[in-house]
């Protein structure tokens, strides 16, 4: 494995976040809308809760709602609390991971044209 990488280092962080995914596996938390589990969720998935309410312009209710760019709208009406919870779940962690991305990109890469700031640089101080 360690030939995979190039160093033990990147091995064993490799082992770790496989490591980790199974046990989100073994959890068991899947997007409603899609039926992914969050271990395997695409980065672009971005799971939006809809509360539901009033449509006041058709003068109806409109249930509680999930719906993530690869799945379908499904009503949240009337299902179990487990069901919520996973809702909740992976709409907080497509949150966290398309702000860490934006961070990742502004900070390490930069946001200006090459030279500007960040990793780009690097290279050319070397």
């Amino acid at each position: 494995m360690v030939s995979d990488y190039g160093d033990p280092i990147g091995a064993a962080l490799h082992a770790e976040a496989e490591e980790a995914r199974a046990e989100m596996r073994a959890a068991g938390i899947a997007c409603p809308s899609c039926g992914v589990n969050m271990a395997d969720l695409p980065r672009d998935h971005r799971l939006v809760l809809d509360p539901g309410g009033i449509d006041w312009e058709r003068a109806v209710k409109r249930p509680p709602s999930a719906l993530c760019a690869s799945g379908e709208l499904v009503s949240l009406d009337g299902v179990s609390f487990e069901t919520w919870q996973a809702a909740a779940n992976v709409s907080l962690y497509d949150d966290f991971r398309a702000r860490f991305d934006e961070v990742v990109s502004s900070e390490i890469i930069g946001t200006g044209p090459a030279r500007f700031t960040g990793f780009l640089d690097v290279p050319g101080d070397a």
